[in-house]
């Protein structure tokens, strides 16, 4: 088919001839538009191609860019909140370590870099932008005594791998001495190569200054006991016998050893003891106190007459673990009541017979009128004298007292002049003994002074000193002491502050013993729960609760609370040191100091100690 004119063409054969024939079309369109508009749709449709798949790529960069940009937004929104997530733990961090002295430390052994916390700066009392940090400057920083002990600990638990928990001491500038509480442990690689150490240290100096105080008082305690004009005894949950001082051996004639256990039963009377054992098995499964009176008969045959009161002893968890008691030797008086019994029935008599005698003569009444007058005097003598005897207990302390605190003035006066080397140089093992001395001979003076205190207190010849100080850093000192005790019962100590800066004018010793002993005492008497420490300032005086959940109070013990030599009859005497005498102290001391003392208790469900002082006290405004 062709588009120009018809034409045969001849194509000749072996057989014959063929003919191809050419048959022009008849369209009239010419098909080179055709051509021509295909071409044109093609071109459109590689244009129309080439730009999507080359605008495809710039659009999915704009829509990339536009999601990167709301993902930074977002990632910097979560670095932001992050930071200050961070920065607020790292703050509470440094405060904890700040309240608790606890400061840690990391050494990285490949390269023997070691980094500190800020609190570890503040317990070596070093400049953080000063002070270089590095393994050796904290070794020297360790006692000479204790360095050796602390570097073989450390090496032994690397070379054991295990961790360790130690206390030594550090020896600072101006030859302060503080106590550490250091644990470490390290970490090791796959190898079992060490790669780093961390440790964590705390200022414990406060505490074992605390723990030495305890046992110097323990010592005086038996140093006391053992001199005491009254026997002294104590005894465990089975009845057993585990100490007497040297005036209960005395009185029963038995030796220390012979009165241990069960052996202490065989000094009493054998009239006095199937009674005795009734009365105790009693008191020791229900009655919080024992009270009786009992005969001790020695291998001489002689008998001496005692009253006897003992009181149980819990430990921290308030479990009874014995008793300790007192014996006071009261065979005069019962020799003054028989010889009173007898001369009651004489006069009895004796009025029978001048009665008789009045019917004879009135000068047998006026004989009879003088010896009855001559009878009254002398009672009224007997009376004095029975109220005489409770002066005794002051007249004790206070003898006891000066008679203690002569030699020990002494005893510092002159380790004070071989300190100056008045009487010839010293060596520095000499200076340290005598200090030693010097500085034990001056906390025993002051437990002397305090056990004066109570002599003077009743005496109304109690002194106390006015001063400025920060009363919240006594405050966080007295519960920083006695946080340990709290924590091992499961109580959580929780001060409640409205004032961040409270300065107090006031004595700072008395307050300090105030709070002592009434956090202890709910300490003591708690077994769980919160002990509150409220403090506020209203009109000028500073309000002080402690409130407790602990046992609580009977209401009608309430008003004896305070009322010195008074023991409450559900067994809150005879816990506070042995002395009994705490809450009477202290509300002597906060009247002394121009303030009150209350209590608010409900008995099973807790009680609430309320003091106020003054902030500034009239005479020193």
């Amino acid at each position: 088919m062709s588009g120009y004119k018809e034409y045969a063409v001849p194509i000749e054969m072996e057989f014959g001839e063929w003919k191809l024939y050419v048959i022009p079309t008849k369209r009239e369109f010419n098909t080179a538009i055709w051509f021509a508009i295909l071409g044109l749709l093609l071109t459109m449709l590689g244009s129309l191609g080439v730009w999507y798949f080359a605008g495809r790529s710039e659009r999915i960069h704009k829509l990339i860019n536009v999601e990167l940009k709301k993902q930074k937004e977002q990632l910097k929104l979560v670095y932001e909140t992050s930071r200050k997530q961070i920065k607020l733990s790292e703050s509470n961090l440094n405060k904890a370590q700040r309240i608790a002295k606890l400061g840690n430390w990391e050494l990285d052994l490949e390269t023997n870099k070691l980094t500190w916390s800020n609190q570890m700066f503040r317990i070596f009392k070093q400049n953080p932008e000063a002070f270089k940090v590095s393994h050796q400057a904290m070794l020297e920083a360790i006692h000479p005594e204790d360095r050796e002990f602390v570097s073989k600990t450390y090496s032994d638990s690397i070379i054991n791998k295990v961790p360790y928990s130690i206390t030594y001491r550090l020896k600072l500038d101006n030859n302060q001495i503080k106590y550490i509480d250091e644990q470490c442990e390290t970490i090791f690689d796959e190898n079992q190569v060490a790669e780093k150490s961390f440790g964590i240290i705390q200022d414990v100096t406060f505490r074992i200054k605390r723990e030495e105080v305890l046992k110097k008082s323990e010592l005086l305690y038996r140093s006391l006991t053992a001199n005491a004009p009254v026997a002294i005894f104590n005894i465990n949950q089975e009845g057993e016998c585990t100490y007497v001082n040297e005036h209960w051996i005395k009185l029963s004639g038995m030796s220390y050893t012979a009165a241990m256990g069960q052996g202490w039963l065989d000094a009493f009377h054998p009239e006095d003891k199937v009674r005795l054992i009734t009365e105790w098995k009693s008191a020791m499964s229900s009655n919080p106190k024992f009270k009786t009176e009992l005969r001790f008969k020695g291998d001489s045959g002689k008998i001496t007459f005692l009253s006897v009161k003992a009181t149980k002893l819990l430990d921290a968890n308030n479990n009874v673990f014995g008793y300790i008691g007192i014996a006071s030797d009261i065979t005069e008086r019962i020799s003054n009541e028989k010889e009173l019994l007898k001369y009651k029935n004489n006069l009895e008599e004796l009025v029978n017979v001048r009665t008789e005698e009045l019917n004879d003569s009135k000068e047998a009444l006026l004989n009879l009128l003088e010896d009855l007058n001559f009878q009254s005097i002398e009672l009224e003598k007997e009376k004095v004298k029975a109220q005489s005897a409770d002066l005794m207990k002051s007249a004790f302390l206070a003898t006891m007292s000066h008679e203690l605190r002569t030699p020990m003035n002494s005893i510092i006066g002159f380790t004070g002049i071989l300190l100056k080397e008045l009487a010839g140089p010293l060596n520095e093992e000499q200076k340290k003994q005598i200090k030693m001395v010097k500085n034990s001979g001056e906390h025993l003076l002051g437990l002397i002074n305090d056990i004066l205190d109570i002599s003077k207190i009743e005496a109304g010849k109690l002194k106390v000193s006015y001063s400025s100080f920060d009363y919240l850093a006594s405050l966080e000192k007295t519960i920083n002491f006695l946080q340990p005790q709290a924590s091992a019962k499961g109580i959580n100590l929780l001060p409640q502050i409205s004032s961040l800066d409270v300065v107090l004018v006031s004595d700072e010793v008395r307050v300090e013993q105030v709070l002592l002993n009434l956090m202890s005492n709910a300490i003591k008497f708690s077994k769980k729960g919160t002990i509150t420490i409220k403090v506020d300032i209203k009109d000028n005086m500073l309000v002080t609760q402690v409130i407790d959940q602990g046992i609580g109070i009977n209401k009608n013990d309430i008003n004896k609370l305070f009322m010195p030599f008074t023991q409450l009859e559900e067994g809150l005497d005879r816990n506070h040191e042995g002395t009994g005498l705490g809450l009477s102290i202290s509300k002597n001391l906060i009247e002394k100091l121009g303030g009150q003392i209350t209590v608010v208790s409900t008995f099973g469900e807790g009680s609430n100690f309320t003091f106020t002082l003054p902030l500034i006290p009239p005479n020193n405004k």
